[in-house]
């Protein structure tokens, strides 16, 4: 027997698949990431012809049975084709990395409506800020904690917390702790961030992320904060994350 399900979602990604048909990975409410073929979306005159691009929210009714891997989209319905977002350059790289990194760190069919929406605000901040980098930055701070294994960056992990007010500090990618250069001892894998980038990193730590979109915090060199960041999430998930959405503006 096949479950029909009604729900959110965000378009992934989509693959062609046999003559006229896609398989399309939706990232939804109430199933989480979930591969639905989608028949005939390549069909002339397709009433699904512009709804399944990357990043458009739409509300899918597909029929779920266990026994698939696959399941069967009956419906769509678009409710934000986010056209303004997919067509600025300066923005759209930073929405996919943020779908890069839920689909490489999410199992299929992980269910958290809360975590969803968190996701979708994120993106509608991508479109309106004016320095759509801190957003990806700021999401990749909260994902380090949603995960279990949020970055501190707020005070020295060694306990001398004077000498972190020095100009070179070292960010532990194993204990995803900081310490300062007197309290550093060798061992495990460590990156250096500059006082600039620890207060940056704070601040955007602190702050709500419905209003992260008008955020005052600003790093001009985004560049190495992100990946120093996802250095430290490939390390704590034994993974390889590439990012290969920002090469389009690296």
């Amino acid at each position: 027997m096949s479950e029909i399900i009604k729900t959110k979602a965000l378009v992934v990604r989509a693959t062609r698949w046999q003559e006229s048909s896609k398989i399309v990975t939706f990232f939804t409410e109430t199933e989480g990431l979930v591969k639905l073929i989608v028949r005939g979306a390549l069909r002339n005159k397709s009433p699904l012809a512009g709804k399944l691009e990357t990043l458009s929210e739409v509300c899918v009714v597909f029929y779920r049975k266990d026994t698939r891997s696959l399941q069967l989209l009956k419906e769509l319905d678009m409710t934000e084709p986010h056209h303004k977002l997919r067509t600025d350059y300066g923005r759209y790289p930073f929405a996919l990395a943020i779908l890069e990194l839920i689909s490489a760190v999410l199992e299929d069919g992980h269910k958290d409506a809360v975590f969803f929406n968190f996701v979708m605000e994120m993106i509608s901040a991508v479109e309106k800020s004016a320095r759509p980098a801190g957003v990806l930055i700021f999401f990749m701070l909260k994902l380090t904690s949603y995960l279990g294994f949020k970055a501190e960056f707020t005070q020295c992990h060694g306990g001398k917390h004077p000498a972190c007010l020095k100009e070179h500090n070292i960010f532990s990618l194993n204990e995803g702790k900081r310490v300062c250069t007197e309290c550093y001892r060798q061992g495990g894998l460590m990156e250096r961030f500059d006082r600039d980038e620890l207060i940056y990193l704070q601040n955007l730590q602190k702050s709500h992320y419905r209003r992260i979109h008008s955020s005052e915090y600003h790093h001009r060199e985004w560049k190495p904060i992100i990946g120093k960041l996802l250095r430290y999430i490939n390390l704590q998930m034994e993974t390889h994350i590439a990012l290969r959405s920002l090469e389009m503006i690296l």
